[in-house]
């Protein structure tokens, strides 16, 4: 029985109430990113509230002729640190995904790229009385 919008008996309406529903919602963007040193960590994606559940597809490009690290932190998951080698690029597709991060290798040397990225996250949301 369909209780949102069909009575209960022949005299008697449902009482309103809210409706939960999902709503799901697409992002994409290009950024450049940069950073220097080894010790910096540069934080170039996060989700907050950290319980959303996005799912990213992503590239991300060195420009430079320096190597830097890119640290993937998913929900209850142990972080994924991939070196990027100058002029190179990696691809990934993640779930659960909280933040992305990149570091440097080198003490006062500079690295520069781009991150493009795609999410998909998938919401509740409240509805106001049917």
């Amino acid at each position: 029985m369909d209780c949102f919008s069909k009575p209960l008996g022949k005299d008697v309406k449902c009482p309103q109430r809210p409706k939960r529903e999902c709503k799901d919602a697409h992002f994409e963007n290009c950024a450049p990113i940069s950073g220097s040193g080894n010790r910096d960590v540069n934080v170039i994606f996060d989700v907050e509230p950290n319980s959303l559940h996005v799912t990213a597809a992503g590239t991300i490009e060195n420009f430079s002729d320096q190597s830097f690290n890119v640290r993937f932190e998913r929900e209850n998951s142990a972080p994924i640190i991939i070196l990027i080698a100058p002029h190179s690029s990696i691809t990934f597709v993640y779930d659960n995904l909280i933040r992305i991060a990149t570091t440097g290798t080198a003490p006062e040397r500079t690295y520069n790229g781009s991150l493009k990225i795609q999410l998909h996250y998938t919401f509740e949301r409240v509805c106001k009385k049917y």
